[in-house]
């Protein structure tokens, strides 16, 4: 009984650990290519260029904004950057620039439905 009973919890332990045949990455149904969206800013309309490779964001840039060089720049170097070392359009807003940092992250959204993808795999 004990030997069927070890046997038993072994092959769940092997089961557990195995490796997934699911689809973890945000590739699926997404279409490569550069994709701009404008959005309201708090002073003012922000552009983005978003450029997604492979499925994956590979780059975001701000191209124009109304917003407060001073405050939104720092703001949108950071965010652009997270969003593409954590393929991801969760992350946490810039205190003090909460809205561009909101708008930033709106644009790369949009970008994401052009493009064919599901936001929500990128959240």
């Amino acid at each position: 009984m004990k030997k069927i009973l070890a046997i038993l919890i072994v092959a769940l332990l092997l089961v557990g650990c195995g490796s997934s045949n699911g689809n973890n990455d945000n590739t699926s149904g997404i279409t490569d290519g550069t994709y701009t969206s404008t959005v309201k800013g708090f002073s003012g309309d922000v552009n983005v260029e978003t450029v997604i490779t492979d499925g994956k964001i590979s780059s975001v840039t701000v191209t124009d904004h109304g917003d407060t060089a001073d405050i939104a720049g720092p703001a949108f170097e950071e965010l652009t950057a997270a969003i593409v070392a954590e393929q991801s359009i969760a992350i946490d807003t810039v205190s003090g620039a909460t809205y561009s940092s909101e708008a930033l992250l709106e644009a790369v959204g949009d970008a994401i439905t052009e493009a064919g993808g599901n936001v929500s795999d990128f959240q």
